[in-house]
């Protein structure tokens, strides 16, 4: 299968990578092991067990390789298999089988109740809820990766068909999420990517120029860069401040949040973009990669630059009162342009002869015409896609 498409079999392409072999039995005392060319272990049945294993290339079409397990027909018969996440040494595989299923139950067991003193405690009479709570936190943690390239670990959207960074909900799931529950070291390890990647991405907008401020995820780990991610990412650093005041987080990140500060200033100056100046100017904001002046990227870029200015208020950072005057302006320009483009859409009249302001689907400079605007005592509500501004 390939990863983006992991629900349609890859037939001619199914063949595993590398040679296996097997044993021409099981073994009761030593198990049975399935290795590589170069003696890793790819999948291992534990001693002990009372059945019959055979082995086989080719079978059931030449793409495949086949087990077979003969167990005796009674109640409570059973065979481990242990798969590696990766295929390992020897040595490692055989300590593992040798601790058998329950003692490694019994592990998994103990380090999932292994959490800093600072996690939340939430247990609410709906089980659940408890559940899906502490499985949450569990799978979090499980569909994140290392790099074995540079050593950075990072959160993914999701496993299986979204295995890549999505910055703005990965922001979200560490600020909303997993700050709040108490999991702060987590959040400091997942954060840091993005202070080592700073600056060396292009903007998703052919407005802006490289910035040595700009925050996202490295090209290589991005699904599809969004311009919002900027925003998004300051909110999530800057909220981890405000829970921990971490002293050792906030010397790392204190020059990081000036420059994203200065990057989100320097950006509602660009002119000749032909859209509303003096907010971002137009960029990649949803996954049809059209340049456009979104809320989506204004509300976080907004929301980011707010948090910054809070934190190096708190800090007395010289800058803070530059950066919060910056950031009214900011708000000020963003609603008149709201309202006025909100002052031009269509009017919709309702069952009680109520009219209605329209929330169209309509970008900046594109507003429809007078004529494009009737009117009519019948008219009925349908679904509003997002406003742009």
């Amino acid at each position: 299968m390939e990863r983006r498409l992991n629900l349609i079999h890859d037939w001619p392409h199914s063949r595993y990578p590398r040679t296996l072999q097997a044993p021409a039995g099981y073994d009761r005392r030593r198990g049975y092991s399935i290795a590589e060319p170069d003696g890793r272990i790819r999948l291992a049945l534990t001693p002990g067990s009372d059945c019959i294993a055979q082995f086989g290339d080719g079978k059931p079409t030449p793409n495949d390789y086949l087990l077979q397990l003969w167990l005796r027909p009674r109640v409570g018969e059973r065979v481990d298999l242990l798969v590696p996440m990766l295929p390992c040494a020897p040595a490692i595989c055989d300590d593992v089988l040798r601790q058998g299923y329950d003692a490694a139950l019994r592990a998994a067991d103990r380090y999932w109740r292994r959490t800093p003193p600072s996690v939340a405690r939430i247990d609410v009479p709906e089980a659940p809820i408890n559940r899906t709570i502490s499985q949450s936190m569990k799978t979090v943690r499980v569909i994140a990766e290392k790099n074995p390239g540079d050593g950075h670990y990072t959160l993914l959207t999701s496993s299986f068909s979204y295995p890549m960074m999505w910055s703005t909900q990965l922001a979200m799931e560490m600020a909303m999420t997993l700050d709040p529950l108490g999991y702060h070291a987590e959040v400091d390890k997942y954060l840091e990517i993005f202070r080592a990647f700073q600056g060396q991405g292009q903007p998703p907008s052919k407005f802006i120029s490289p910035h040595p401020g700009f925050l996202a995820a490295p090209r290589d780990r991005a699904s599809i860069p969004w311009l919002p991610d900027h925003g998004s990412i300051l909110y999530a650093v800057c909220r981890h401040i405000q829970l921990t005041a971490d002293p050792d987080f906030i010397a790392r990140w204190l020059d990081p949040v000036i420059r994203a500060c200065e990057f989100i200033k320097d950006a509602r100056r660009i002119r000749g973009h032909g859209g509303v100046e003096g907010i971002s100017p137009p960029g990649s904001a949803t996954d049809q990669d059209a340049p456009i002046q979104a809320v989506w990227t204004d509300g976080w870029f907004y929301k980011g630059y707010s948090a910054a200015v809070q934190v190096l208020r708190k800090l007395r950072h010289p800058r803070a009162n530059e950066f919060a005057a910056d950031a009214a302006d900011y708000k000020r320009v963003f609603i008149a342009a709201f309202r006025k483009a909100a002052r031009r859409m269509p009017v919709w009249v309702d069952s009680r002869g109520r009219r209605h302001r329209t929330g169209a689907h309509v970008s900046a400079g594109t507003i429809p015409s007078r004529q494009q605007r009737p009117v009519s005592s019948t008219a009925r509500t349908r679904p509003i896609p997002a406003a742009r501004a």
